[in-house]
């Protein structure tokens, strides 16, 4: 009990199961936790204290909640919160967590989470499960499936723990075809430093410039703190592609337990010819795959296609012209993600929202004619 006084403190109102205590971890920086989610298959880096640390910045405020047993931590959830114009709203990212996760594991989890919610005076909390959960939130009236956040809902990844060979005997040809050209060619890989974020940002922006979006990060600030705190861990790992000492394209990847996730990328547009994005690619594949990671998680995929290609069927010509079309040629999967759950404290709001949500989303499909549901009654 000792030990785990000296960081947390004891929630003695919220009910937990026998043998099991609930913490409150009020300190933003949890190291205990954050080994835990390392050791754990459903632990990613945006349930991790490096996360909280990060979005402090902008006003977000943490709730964490662990649950201890006598073999130490069992699981718990990073709740997110903050104060709008309107509400305080509330986002639990690839979580709750539990090891070993069991249904009734999770269910507890969410009590708490539920009760949590209303001892913060939240409005509303949007939840996603870990990717890799094997428990699924049954359908019920309190979690209701819709995405006000647009949280991605699907991806594809590449599993690296095959090894090299085998990774790029998966990619398409072209692929491993201009990755050996951009070599070739005398491009070469460099890693990247906190002095190099200022070139990344102006990188990415160029990229979200073309692609007529916002940079997210959308300040150089914001991209530093990011660094700051994930380096102080050995979680963020930068690369450009150089020839002839000039960078026109780098990826940043974070680095959490068994995963990296190729987080932002940018590319000014320049040299197409020896190919540096597929130069960059190939070597975030091998740089994972030598330090023993299991996969690369390329953090997005149209969810249509990827139901798509799960469902065996050719991808369109719309498809081949698309951004996806580059990810789809390293040979990994896609992969299907949790849908985003809203839990409405307020069981008066809650009973209108499910009721009038599904035609408002009827009308706005109407008017915009392609768009997929968000919501599942």
């Amino acid at each position: 009990m000792q030990i785990w006084t000296e960081r947390y403190r004891k929630i003695d109102h919220l009910s937990a199961s026998d043998g099991v205590a609930a913490w409150l971890s009020p300190a933003i920086d949890d190291p205990w936790w954050d080994d835990f989610l390392r050791r754990i298959p459903c632990g990613q880096y945006q349930q991790s204290s490096l996360w909280a640390e990060y979005k402090a910045a902008e006003a977000w405020q943490h709730h964490r909640v662990i649950l201890t047993g006598s073999s130490g931590i069992l699981g718990g959830f990073q709740l997110l919160w903050k104060k709008t114009r309107l509400a305080r709203v509330g986002y639990v990212s690839k979580g709750p967590v539990a090891h070993p996760e069991s249904p009734m594991a999770i269910q507890e989890l969410l009590g708490l989470l539920m009760s949590s919610a209303k001892e913060l005076r939240l409005s509303a909390v949007v939840l996603q499960q870990p990717d890799e959960t094997q428990v699924a939130i049954p359908p019920e009236p309190c979690w209701i499936e819709c995405n006000p956040l647009k949280v991605i809902e699907s991806t594809y990844v590449v599993d690296v723990s095959v090894g090299m060979d085998e990774v790029r005997r998966r990619m398409h040809p072209k692929l491993r075809q201009y990755a050996r050209k951009a070599k070739l060619a005398g491009a070469r890989v460099r890693v990247g430093t906190e002095a190099d974020l200022p070139l990344f940002f102006n990188l990415m922006s160029e990229t979200c410039r073309r692609q007529n979006t916002e940079p997210n990060p959308g300040t150089l600030e914001s991209l530093r703190r990011l660094w700051q705190v994930f380096a102080r861990a050995n979680s963020v790992e930068m690369a450009f592609a150089n020839r002839d000492g000039v960078d026109c394209a780098g990826r940043l990847n974070l680095v959490f337990g068994d995963r990296v996730t190729q987080w932002k990328k940018g590319w000014d547009g320049t040299n197409p010819a020896w190919h540096p994005n597929e130069l960059l690619v190939d070597h975030a594949l091998e740089w994972a795959n030598a330090r023993g990671h299991r996969v690369c998680d390329f953090a997005g995929i149209n969810r249509a296609v990827a139901m798509q290609l799960l469902a065996g069927r050719p991808v369109d010509d719309s498809v081949a012209r698309s951004r996806d079309m580059f990810n789809l040629r390293l040979g990994g999967s896609p992969r299907l993600l949790p849908r985003a759950r809203l839990y409405l404290p307020n069981p008066i709001l809650r009973y209108g929202f499910r009721h009038l949500y599904p035609r408002l989303e009827h009308l706005r499909e109407r008017r915009q004619p392609g768009s997929l549901a968000t919501f599942k009654a």
